[in-house]
């Protein structure tokens, strides 16, 4: 692997972890790999939203039961939520493996299938056109 290869891997790593999962495939050119990175991130990410929302909601509404509620009782409450729900713990792990796995598949992808080596592979129809001629 030259340096500019090299280089060009590490700023799509960057990229990836710095501005959106799948980017930085794109940038090297794989850019359905980086749709589909993209779209499981997304879906994950919705998925913890929904459950973080569904916690906000119940703990707005169990203040609302209250005299005085403040400020300080329902970030306890969320607190709590959070610690207690399986369902939330589970999804942002989730949400945090899926989020570094995909930079580690951008390098296991450009290590041990470099882009030359995809090049040399041609597909049998063009080797029966060269032959033709």
């Amino acid at each position: 692997m030259n340096l500019k290869r090299f280089f060009k891997i590490v700023i799509a790593v960057l990229i990836s972890l710095l501005i959106c999962p799948g980017s930085g495939h794109a940038t090297l050119g794989r850019k359905k790999a980086g749709w589909i990175s993209f779209v499981i991130f997304l879906l994950v990410t919705i998925l913890a939203g929904f459950f973080v929302n569904q916690l906000v909601r119940s703990a707005i509404f169990e203040m609302q039961k209250q005299d005085r509620p403040s400020l300080e009782k329902l970030i306890e409450v969320v607190t709590q939520g959070f610690k207690s729900d399986k369902n939330i713990s589970i999804t942002l792990w989730l949400l945090l493996l899926v989020y570094f796995l995909i930079p580690i598949e951008l390098v296991f992808h450009e290590i041990f299938f470099p882009p030359k080596a995809i090049e040399e592979i041609t597909p049998p129809s063009e080797e029966v056109k060269k032959t033709e001629l």
